[in-house]
């Protein structure tokens, strides 16, 4: 990563956001040279800062050329970006565990609707899947312990603040704990669960941990650059869940999934939305034979998807999903 762009990404933009927005509200009638030769950046990065007070912070900025300098053409009392603490993040946590009790209701939809506002203000960095909500909640019907919350809160800071974790971790099917340590770059619900995905620097590439296996959970004071790059849609795209080949070696490359669907499950394939890439075509006349079609780049999900489907799905194509369905089918009869 060239040092140009260090310089311009996560917590330094903001450093030099609120930079220009102090000089500007305090009448010096800063402008782009002045500023990128205060911290050493181009004037295009400024530039950048600029358009981004203006165009996604709605701040009301313009260039006076007799000043030479920017100014607000408007008073500005409040900078609009939220200040979030662990335990407003773990507020957040708690406000959607709580709407079990109101979902389905009027007053559901309203605060899932204010939620996805917050959501936004994270930039991508903080999930809770609001979109999603009756699903959500129907996979967890319990409360959430304290500890949930302050794990939740003390991740969701850090992925914010980028700052590097460290814990242990118990892998699926491992007996022993081992240390980790992450860059995290997101924290979210997914399929129900929380997770949080981010670089590992010891195995030089992007990992998945789900929060409930890990175990003493501690932000460093080390930080760490999130690449401008990473996009948390764009990283899950290749599966129906958690699972991604990103980053890991062997790059298998997307490949087409066909799986022939009858009777209630052809209903509900044509019904729900599950990628992006998906598509749906009736084999007769009624509807009770439907051809579901994906490019995936993870099988994980989709076989476990197929599975709960049972005789009412066949897996048409690729050969590799066909053969892990068996395998698994096979497994499931042998005795423990």
């Amino acid at each position: 990563m060239s040092d140009e762009r260090r310089k311009s990404g996560g917590r330094q933009t903001m450093a030099r956001v609120y930079y220009i927005h102090e000089a500007v509200r305090s009448g010096g009638y800063p402008n782009c040279s002045q500023i990128a030769e205060h911290f050493a950046v181009s004037r295009k990065t400024i530039q950048r800062d600029v358009d981004f007070m203006r165009d996604e912070l709605r701040l009301p900025l313009e260039y006076e050329s007799s000043q030479h300098g920017y100014y607000y053409g408007s008073p500005v009392d409040d900078f609009p970006i939220f200040d979030f603490t662990s335990s407003d993040l773990a507020a957040l946590f708690l406000t959607k565990q709580a709407l079990s009790q109101v979902r389905g209701t009027s007053l559901a939809k309203s605060l899932g609707e204010s939620m996805n506002k917050l959501s936004q203000v994270l930039d991508g960095k903080v999930s809770l899947s609001w979109s999603e909500l009756d699903e959500a909640f129907s996979v967890k019907q319990s409360g959430v312990v304290d500890a949930d919350l302050k794990l939740f809160g003390m991740i969701a800071e850090a992925v914010l603040q980028q700052r590097e974790i460290r814990f242990s971790y118990r892998k699926m099917g491992a007996k022993q704990l081992e240390k980790r340590q992450l860059h995290p770059y997101h924290v979210g619900e997914i399929e129900g669960g929380w997770y949080v995905i981010g670089y590992d620097p010891m195995r030089e590439g992007i990992r998945t941990f789900a929060l409930q296996r890990m175990v003493g959970a501690r932000a460093l004071k080390k930080s760490f650059e999130r690449p401008a790059d990473f996009h948390i849609g764009e990283y899950l795209s290749g599966s129906l869940g958690i699972w991604s080949t990103q980053n890991q070696q062997p790059q298998l490359g997307a490949e087409e999934v066909v799986i022939h669907c009858r009777d209630w499950v052809a209903r509900v394939v044509q019904e729900r939305r599950w990628h992006p890439t998906q598509k749906t075509k009736v084999l007769d006349d009624h509807g009770d034979l439907v051809e579901l079609r994906m490019r995936l780049d993870s099988l994980q999900d989709v076989m476990r998807l197929v599975l709960s489907w049972g005789r009412n799905a066949k897996v048409k194509a690729p050969r590799k999903l066909q053969m892990m369905v068996t395998r698994e089918l096979k497994a499931m009869q042998q005795k423990w």
